[in-house]
């Protein structure tokens, strides 16, 4: 229901090491605009199914592996944002028009828990640390949080006090050269698709990073609709698509030029058909 779905939204991973609302004082925070606006238009525009989920879920997880490494460049822990999804996760066979069977309508980006988007025993096997959806809403946060809070655009401005341009596609040297002074306890990145390049200060450290990215997003969920009559009970989608490793690829500023959806190892269109 979306009563249930709500609630689970707040409640779902909490992060590691940290209870609700927890956080150590003066530690800092770098999180990534989630809103509609700067999600993917092609799914934006094109709203409820399961090819939709899947391409929604891959910007996230660039997304978020962008900010994870931002947040280890400059010693920062990850805040995820709220989530919106455009596929129900049902564990069970076939979901009709991608909701549960008996829930109502679904609008055409709803709000979510990280399950839905994400496999969470892999995303703690990796160890990345984060703080739980809602954590800056929680009232156990200390509102000084909310208060001091700098929204930083790579290629653009932003940023407040203790800011250096950050441009488009940035290597972690950059990084730390661009916001590696700034005061803010929490740093939004306004485009975080585009948010960093590599690692170059530390060869291990970009091998450690990719193997751990890897492991964390990662994940064969199987999102099925009704199948052929007379072919298939079921038709499946398995996987979601990889965020492709920081070493070895062409240079930031071409990186800086690409599409978001040239940066994957693509599983999308894996599809299995069952009888």
């Amino acid at each position: 229901s979306e009563s249930g779905r709500t609630k689970r939204a707040g409640e779902v991973a909490m992060g590691r090491a940290a209870a609700e609302g927890e956080h150590e004082e003066g530690e800092r925070y770098v999180t990534f605009d989630s809103s509609i606006a700067v999600l993917p238009a092609e799914v934006v525009s094109t709203g409820i199914g399961a090819k939709e989920h899947l391409r929604l879920a891959a910007w996230y997880r660039l997304a978020l592996r962008n900010t994870f490494a931002v947040g280890l460049a400059l010693n920062r822990t990850v805040i995820i944002p709220k989530l919106r999804c455009a596929c129900d996760r049902y564990w069970g066979n076939v979901l009709p028009q991608c909701r549960i069977p008996g829930s109502g309508p679904l609008p055409s980006l709803f709000p979510c828990p990280m399950d839905h988007l994400f496999f969470l025993p892999n995303l703690e096997k990796a160890r990345f640390e984060f703080r739980e959806i809602g954590f800056l809403d929680n009232p156990r946060t200390d509102p000084v949080l909310r208060e001091s809070l700098a929204k930083v655009t790579p290629g653009g401005g932003g940023g407040g006090e203790g800011t250096e341009g950050l441009p488009l596609m940035p290597t972690d040297v950059q990084v730390k050269a661009a916001l590696g002074q700034n005061k803010a306890r929490v740093i939004e990145l306004a485009d975080p698709a585009r948010a960093f390049c590599r690692f170059e200060s530390s060869t291990q450290q970009a091998r450690d990073f990719d193997a751990r990215a890897t492991t964390a997003f990662t994940a064969d969920v199987w999102f099925c609709g009704p199948g052929v009559a007379g072919v298939s009970n079921r038709e499946c989608e398995v996987g979601m698509d990889v965020p492709r490793p920081l070493e070895g690829q062409p240079p930031c500023e071409e990186q800086a030029q690409q599409s978001w959806t040239e940066r994957f190892h693509s599983v999308e269109g894996k599809h299995v058909s069952q009888t």
